[in-house]
């Protein structure tokens, strides 16, 4: 017996049959309705202008839904939740997320969402500036000092929600490393603030500058002080600050210094001012011997 006939007998229907039965699955398999839950964005429109989101919010919603095979890609990403704000004021706003809140593709159904309502506070927009702050890791060769850290600009300009802004007080700079070094650095580096709400008016790097020198002594010396003609002054001494490498074996001593203020040129005889005084170092000990400070830093005086 032929067995090979059979199996061949009518085989342009039996191909037809197949067809149709592939067919009629697939139509029953792509109107089989599915459940999920899906993680979406949460997306605001119409924030106003003058106003900025102070709390930290619930950024994605869990939303389950219904629908067709095939009607929502695998990973929702075709789903988001939206939110209007306008005319929405300053303050405490509590907002219920309904259905009518999601965009979603034909056919998904939104049977529920996970939290169901968002607690959003709007706080004024300011700007203020903040000193920026180098952040010096590691320290240098024995023997050598950090002696000077200068960073330009020295502030920035921060803006954010009017409270958080008050809170901050500065802006930091990346790492900068100086472990074993002996040598003054300069970089260009970028800064950042730890509050994330609030935004930092520049995206260019910043410049600072390491000063690094050998070890220094520090003295402090009282140092006559001296007034030109045509003025009087309560003040007869200050006291410098002054430092020098501690490789330097000769003693420091108020002599090598001078203080002098002299009569302002637009000065006018009767009036008070105060002025600057000048520091005249000795020659030989000017490129050595360094006046970090000066106490007072400005000297009362009368014009005469």
């Amino acid at each position: 017996m032929n067995i090979r006939k059979p199996l061949f007998d009518n085989l342009g229907l039996k191909a037809v049959s197949l067809l149709l039965a592939f067919l009629l699955w697939f139509n029953v398999s792509s109107e089989q309705v599915i459940e999920r839950t899906v993680s979406v964005p949460v997306e605001f429109l119409n924030t106003p202008s003058s106003l900025e989101i102070f709390n930290d919010y619930t950024k994605s919603l869990d939303v389950h839904v219904s629908t067709r095979r095939g009607s929502l890609s695998s990973s929702g990403s075709n789903i988001s939740a939206v939110v209007n704000l306008r005319n929405t004021g300053e303050g405490e706003h509590i907002i219920p997320i309904t259905e009518a809140n999601v965009r979603r593709p034909e056919g998904v159904t939104v049977l529920n969402i996970t939290p169901s309502r968002i607690t959003l506070v709007l706080e004024r927009t300011r700007s203020r500036l903040v000193p920026i702050e180098p952040q010096i890791v590691g320290v240098p060769t024995p023997g050598y000092q950090i002696t000077r850290v200068r960073t330009n600009p020295r502030e920035l300009m921060i803006t954010g929600p009017e409270t958080r802004v008050r809170k901050a007080f500065k802006v930091v700079t990346e790492p900068i490393y100086v472990s074993g070094v002996k040598d003054s650095i300069e970089r260009n580096v970028n800064v950042d603030i730890e509050d994330s709400k609030l935004r930092i008016d520049r995206v260019t790097p910043v410049e600072v500058e390491v000063l690094i020198e050998p070890e220094r002594s520090t003295e402090r010396l009282i140092v006559p002080l001296f007034s030109g003609h045509g003025l009087r002054t309560p003040t007869r001494t200050l006291e410098l600050q002054v430092s020098y490498p501690k490789t330097y074996r000769s003693a420091v001593k108020a002599s090598m210094f001078s203080l002098r203020v002299d009569r302002p040129v637009d000065a006018v005889p009767g009036e008070e001012r105060e002025v600057v005084p000048q520091i005249i170092l000795n020659k030989q000990v000017e490129n050595i011997v360094r006046v970090d400070k000066v106490t007072p830093e400005r000297v009362k005086v009368r014009i005469l």
